[in-house]
């Protein structure tokens, strides 16, 4: 695999090379032609890898409320750091935020924040049956969906460079992720699988839709951001019904009935703030699994199992650190989404899963979820980088938007067409 990527990457280079003065060349009209995207794409690389690196810190030690997290903790800690900075810009910066942006319809920016809790929704729950490899390798499908939306809605079109480019990122990802699947040999549940891949397109249509917003209304992004996360919590607090499943909650047990959720609750915020608690079958939990590495001194039923909450510190100051480096992700992809386009994120984000890797290997960083790092993480990474190279080597393609489409994507008024 090593040596037709590097027979490929050959190739394309020559042809990159016969076409203009050089393939490296490419990164170096990236910050000429556009040196403030140029800079986010860096830091969104950086950010996110850092992000996603603290997450699964978090997860190791609050992996047992995963649903308290996504729906209430970090939507609230989003709009606790947006809010302010919202109304200083607001009130005190009034060439800031605009009218323009202030009379922008705010169900748009719901659907924004709707779209991101769908994705969250169908994303997380398939990562405890099928594993977080084939969840990393699964989300990449994204890009071909992100593509075809791009097509559809945006009317962009596509070059030679940006079909490898999209190649090589799948290339990168897949050598980043094969070797520990064959080794040890997953078989994975199909139901799980189509609802992780099924979850890419709200991620694709939240970047498709990003994309429109922060173009044809020129967002600003604080403000964009505060609004989304608003929504987000709001739909966060409505998705409170697959407590009641077990396989969406899982590790935790389900919660069926008013006194578990209230002892729910509880645990979640001591948790959080790093005292251990006591699992029991004794209020309302269907089934308790005590397996996972977390659990301290497992017990049979009913005495239940108690939970580490703090095994390499408390789960508040993880998120604290985490919180930040969430905030400026979220921030750079909507300028990324602003400057570039959404199949340049979705192509430009791949190169966090080796650098992940290598955070994942230093103990200050991850933690109890520290790592070893592996020689195709590094292979993997040089396989990204060339793919972001080659994306970028060339613009894409944008037609004009047919009226229709136009007039239900960028005004405030209904369309004439039922399909749309």
């Amino acid at each position: 695999l090593l040596v037709l990527i590097a027979w490929i990457g050959r190739v394309v280079g020559n042809m990159a090379i016969s076409r203009s003065a050089g393939f490296l060349d490419t990164m170096k009209r990236m910050w000429i032609r556009d040196p403030v995207l140029g800079v986010s794409l860096v830091m969104l690389v950086l950010t996110r890898s850092v992000d996603v690196s603290l997450y699964y810190r978090f997860n190791f030690d609050y992996g047992f409320f995963v649903w308290y997290f996504s729906a209430l903790i970090l939507p609230l800690g989003y709009l606790f750091i947006l809010v302010p900075v919202v109304i200083y810009l607001q009130y005190y910066k009034k060439d800031v935020i605009t009218k323009e942006m202030t009379d922008f319809p705010k169900w748009k920016l719901a659907f924004m924040g709707l779209l991101d809790t769908l994705f969250n929704l169908t994303s997380t729950p398939p990562v405890q049956h099928i594993g977080g490899n084939l969840s990393n390798v699964l989300s990449q499908t994204v890009l071909p969906i992100n593509m075809l939306f791009g097509y559809l809605f945006l009317k962009m079109g596509f070059r030679w460079n940006h079909y490898m480019g999209a190649l090589f990122v799948i290339g990168g990802v897949l050598l980043k992720i094969l070797p520990s699947l064959i080794e040890s040999g997953i078989s994975p549940p199909v139901g799980w699988v189509m609802l992780c891949v099924g979850s890419q397109l709200f991620n694709a249509a939240s970047n498709t839709y990003k994309e429109i917003g922060m173009k044809d209304a020129n967002l600003n992004e604080w403000y964009a951001n505060a609004w989304i996360g608003f929504f987000q919590l709001l739909f966060g607090i409505l998705t409170c019904w697959t407590l009641l499943i077990e396989e969406f909650v899982d590790p935790h047990p389900a919660v069926t009935s008013m006194d578990a959720l209230g002892e729910f609750l509880q645990q979640a915020n001591d948790c959080f703030l790093g005292d251990d608690v006591t699992m029991t079958h004794g209020f309302g939990y269907n089934t308790l699994n005590c397996s996972s590495d977390n659990v301290q001194d497992p017990q049979p039923v009913p005495t239940g199992c108690r939970i580490s909450c703090s095994s390499d510190g408390s789960p508040l100051y993880v998120f604290m650190a985490y919180i930040v480096f969430n905030v400026a992700y979220n921030q750079l992809t909507l300028v990324v989404l602003k400057r570039g386009s959404s199949v340049l994120y979705v192509v430009s984000n791949a190169l966090r899963l080796p650098i992940v890797a290598a955070l994942n290997a230093w103990h200050l960083v991850a933690g109890p979820a520290q790592q070893d790092f592996k020689w195709e993480d590094g292979a993997s990474l040089g396989v990204l980088v060339v793919a972001l190279a080659l994306y970028y080597y060339q613009d894409e393609i944008h037609r004009k938007r047919d009226p229709e489409t136009e007039a239900l994507l960028t005004s405030n008024k209904p369309s004439t067409n039922p399909a749309l």
